[in-house]
């Protein structure tokens, strides 16, 4: 599958994304976001600059809260990914 990537997200600009299913145009659209952005699921992008916190839910799950208050689930591949980038 073929895309363009019509934005052009800066640093401080809220981008949401999501697929339904994981393919080369997943792929594709993460490399070609900047560095502050992270995959936090398998069809999920986010911006790191847009992110309050993270919580844990009673079943071990990781959720991401973003500063408009919107949430969504962070997969512990992902997370693990994205802790040890922050403990760097």
């Amino acid at each position: 599958m073929k895309f363009e990537l019509f934005i052009k997200p800066h640093e401080e600009e809220f981008v949401q994304a999501q697929v339904h299913q994981k393919s080369s145009f997943t792929d594709q659209l993460a490399a070609s976001v900047p560095a502050n952005f992270w995959q936090i699921d398998k069809s999920a992008i986010a911006n790191r600059k847009q992110i309050a916190r993270f919580t844990t839910d009673k079943e071990a799950g990781v959720n991401v809260i973003f500063q408009n208050g919107l949430s969504d689930y962070v997969s512990r591949r992902c997370f693990s990914k994205i802790r040890k980038e922050l403990e760097s």
